[in-house]
Parts: C-alpha cells; sequence; structure tokens
C-alpha cells in the first residue's frame, strides 16, 4: 500500500503525539512524594547508606533534557544526573534531617556528597549546610570552608551564599561580615562571588544604617574582572537600592570616572532599580 503526502503527515502527528504524552507522563512523575521518601530515608544511620539512596532517587528521576540545561549551569561539575530542582530540594530536605539527627555524620554524609563532584549532590550539599549550621556551627563552618575552594560555578555559590548560609548570617553579622570581606579579596572568582553574594541576606535582614557598611564590601569588586562576579555585584546593588536610593546613585556616580567595560557593564545593570532620570546621567557620565 501506498501511502499519500497527507497519511505521512498523519502518521508523524501521531508518533509527535506519543512523544509529547510520553513526556507528559515522565513530567508527573517528576516529584517523589513524601511517603516515597520517608519510605527510602527514614531510619537510616549510616552516611554512606543516605548516600547510596540519594543516588538512587537522583538516577530514578533524571532526565535528559535537564542534564543538557545542568550543563550550562554547572559547567564545572564532571557529572550532570539532569534532576530538577525541586526533586534536589526534597533530597536536601532530608538530608538536612540527617544533618539534625546526627551532627558528626551529618558533617561526614554532606563532605561525602561534595566529593563525588556531581552538580546535584553538590546542589544538596550547599543546602543542607543550614541544617548542619544550626545544630553545630563549628562542624558546619568547618566544611564550608573545606568546600569553597572547589567552587566552580555560579549555582553553587549562590545556592550555598542564599540558601545555605541564609539564616546563620543574619544571626552572626560581625562574624558574617568578616567572613564575607575575606572571601571577597580572594584570588578565586568564585569565592569572590560567594562573598558578595552572601551580602543579601545580610542585607535583607540588618538595619537601615548597615547600607554603607555593604556599600565599602561592594566597592572593592567595582572593578572586577570577572564576569560572573560582576553579574553579581550588579544583582546586589539591585537589591539595595530601594533601602536608600539616592545612596546608591551617589555611590555609582563616584565609579563613572572609570571607562574599563567590567565597571561600566556593573553601572549598567546595577543601576536599573533607579529613577530613570538618574540613570540616564549615570549611563551618560560613564561615556564622557
Amino acid at each position: 500500500m501506498v501511502c499519500g503526502k497527507k497519511d505521512k503527515q498523519q502518521s508523524l502527528s501521531k508518533v509527535n503525539a506519543n512523544k509529547i504524552s510520553g513526556v507528559k507522563a515522565m513530567s508527573s512523575k517528576a516529584l517523589p512524594d513524601n511517603s516515597e521518601l520517608d519510605s527510602a530515608f527514614d531510619g537510616l544511620s549510616d552516611a554512606a547508606e543516605f548516600l547510596a539512596q540519594i543516588q538512587v532517587f537522583l538516577e530514578k528521576y533524571s532526565d535528559e533534557s535537564n542534564r543538557e540545561q545542568a550543563k550550562h549551569v554547572g559547567k564545572g561539575a564532571i557529572k550532570h544526573h539532569g534532576v530538577a530542582l525541586p526533586v534536589l530540594r526534597k533530597l536536601a530536605l532530608k538530608t538536612g534531617n540527617f544533618c539534625t539527627g546526627d551532627p558528626v555524620k551529618g558533617r561526614q554524609l554532606l563532605k561525602m556528597l561534595w566529593d563525588t563532584e556531581s552538580r546535584e549532590e553538590r546542589k544538596i550539599c550547599t543546602e543542607s549546610a543550614a541544617s548542619l549550621l544550626e545544630v553545630d556551627e563549628d562542624a558546619a563552618l568547618s566544611l564550608i570552608m573545606e568546600i569553597i575552594p572547589d567552587l566552580d560555578n555560579w549555582e553553587l555559590c549562590d545556592s550555598l551564599a542564599t540558601i545555605g548560609l541564609k539564616k546563620w548570617m543574619p544571626e552572626h553579622h560581625e562574624s558574617s561580615l568578616r567572613m564575607i570581606n575575606n572571601w571577597v579579596r580572594s584570588p578565586n572568582p568564585w569565592i569572590r562571588r560567594l562573598g558578595i553574594v552572601s551580602l543579601i541576606p545580610l542585607s535583607n535582614s540588618g538595619s537601615f544604617e548597615d547600607l554603607d557598611v555593604y556599600l565599602v564590601v561592594i566597592k572593592k569588586l567595582m572593578r572586577d574582572e570577572h564576569e560572573s562576579v560582576q553579574k553579581a555585584v550588579s544583582w546586589v546593588i539591585r537589591e539595595i537600592t530601594p533601602k536608600d536610593p539616592e545612596r546608591v546613585g551617589k555611590f555609582l556616580e563616584v565609579f563613572t570616572k572609570y571607562h574599563e567595560p567590567s565597571t561600566q557593564k556593573i553601572i549598567r545593570e546595577g543601576s536599573k532599580k533607579l529613577d530613570e532620570a538618574v540613570r540616564t546621567v549615570l549611563m551618560e557620565s560613564t561615556r564622557r
């Protein structure tokens, strides 16, 4: 039987429809329910067994489309499972519970997760650090100091800063500022990014008078040559702008005399929450 052009098109449409329904079916399974997680993790008391169970879930919920996307996010990671963020957050919650139940084994588990050099395991590690900080500050901080030299992409920097350290930093304001000031002076651009992004949880909860302290930190990176650091500095400036737009505008004005593309980019991107007239003046000043 010879198929005409119309028959072929109809056949292709059916194939594509089946593919789409298959994707939808996969998507409906993309998030483990609590009973599945409880059954798998509750009762585990060994860090290695817990890690093995995490890896079972990572393989089960991996997806090729997510894997390709993850490669662009966690570029430094050796392995990408391709697991969606909502699944990782559920696994991080379980990992956090393990850490609070036994901080010694919890620290061991987080280090094991980090040592896999996988994007997903490292993401779980950075998020779960928040739980370890709640029960054993020394163990958690020693872990953080141990792993940060390995940071190699913006996702892990931001995850550690805005999730792992989110609660601890505002509760330890002075200690946090000391850490941040050390990090922004690092020769490692990813540690510098960690430092500047760590201002976000601080500024979101800090007093109004603290703004000048943050601007002093930002000033150290206004001429940074690393693109990821520039983007982070711009982000932080936008975050603090609503606290005092006039003060932020005057701060940026000081840097319009520098004509490096890096500084001009930070001013351009960081000034987006300023009044349009103020922003226009800043942009014109950078061109002089």
